[in-house]
């Protein structure tokens, strides 16, 4: 029998054919966007929202420029402020910390992450979290897979840039209407001081 080498083999096309062959879903597939630098405090076209003047919420990788495998956002939270308790039953989100500091609930456990530090919240778990201190905590979200986020992002900004609280139902619609469940209220700092 003779052998073939792994060379042989790739650069004759049997392999290339093979895998050519084999079926594609939608979360696999290619990438519709070349190579693309996102600048400090920019967003790819249609993903830069501003709530009170000033820009909160960044699309860094649209979920259109990766086959809808993931979305990747950057928001800016004020102090004391932060999402409902809620679920994505669909998708995993990992949180990273560029600056500052936010408490984040995820199921029962309570944990605080500061400027580097990561964490993943699975799909279908109860999570929030709340920005500390007394800066804008500067946070990178990537959500696997990208599902309706930034459409969600987009809505959501309209409905928190208001003087005061938002209106609650409002904000339950746009959840809603993106296929967030909300199970709680926002989280309070208060509950993450040493």
């Amino acid at each position: 029998m003779k052998t073939v080498d792994r060379r042989t083999l790739l650069t004759s096309g049997v392999a290339t054919r093979a895998i050519s062959a084999l079926p594609r879903s939608e979360a696999q597939s290619t990438t519709s966007a070349g190579p693309f630098k996102v600048g400090a405090e920019e967003g790819r076209p249609g993903g830069l929202w501003f709530v009170h003047g000033e820009k909160t919420f960044f699309t860094k990788v649209s979920g259109a420029d990766v086959g809808k495998r993931y979305a990747i956002i950057e928001a800016h939270t004020p102090p004391g402020l932060g999402p409902e308790l809620h679920i994505h039953p669909l998708q995993n989100e990992m949180f990273f910390v560029l600056r500052g500091s936010i408490g984040v609930q995820c199921g029962s456990d309570h944990t605080v992450l500061n400027t580097g530090d990561s964490f993943m919240a699975p799909a279908g778990v109860p999570h929030a979290f709340v920005a500390l201190g007394t800066e804008p905590a500067h946070t990178l979200f990537l959500f696997d897979p990208a599902g309706d986020m930034e459409a969600f992002f987009a809505d959501y900004s309209t409905v928190i840039d208001v003087e005061g609280e938002p209106d609650r139902k409002k904000l339950m619609e746009v959840n809603a209407k993106h296929g967030i469940k909300v199970v709680g209220p926002p989280l309070k700092a208060a509950g993450f001081a040493s």
